[in-house]
């Protein structure tokens, strides 16, 4: 995966997607199956695989920064409660629905979805924000 962004005005879009499909063996696993399919890096995976970590109906605790961060980009409040420990916490189901909003704006702003789209216009290329060729992969 690679993260692309210009120097310029710093704008950036998520890392290029991919559709493969794999079987992959995972020994970490503590069932006796432990072969799972890839589906490679994609919107739809990307939200399959919130909804996995997130269904489950519990207390995430959250550092402020990322909280606030993503509430500002997705325009989504949720309830946050403040620990006297001076740790935030939400309520999963809440973190889902923004979780389910970031990508999809993440994919809405998306300018080159795959490597090999980039890869045919990066001679001419220019940013979508400020109109510059100062791109960079990191």
């Amino acid at each position: 995966m690679a993260f692309l962004h210009c120097h310029s005005c710093g704008w950036s879009q998520d890392d290029f997607y991919d559709i493969e499909l794999a079987v992959k063996y995972h020994r970490w696993r503590k069932s006796w199956w432990k072969f799972g399919i890839s589906f490679g890096y994609n919107p739809i995976t990307k939200i399959w695989n919130d909804i996995k970590w997130l269904w489950k109906p519990r207390w995430i605790f959250l550092d402020d920064w990322i909280l606030f961060d993503i509430m500002r980009y997705t325009g989504i409040k949720v309830n946050v409660e403040w620990m006297e420990s001076g740790r935030s916490r939400v309520f999963s189901w809440d973190w889902l629905v923004v979780e389910i909003v970031k990508d999809w704006k993440v994919f809405r702003e998306m300018k080159w979805w795959t490597y090999n789209s980039w890869k045919r216009d990066r001679d001419n290329a220019v940013c979508p924000k400020c109109g510059k060729r100062a791109f960079d992969i990191d």
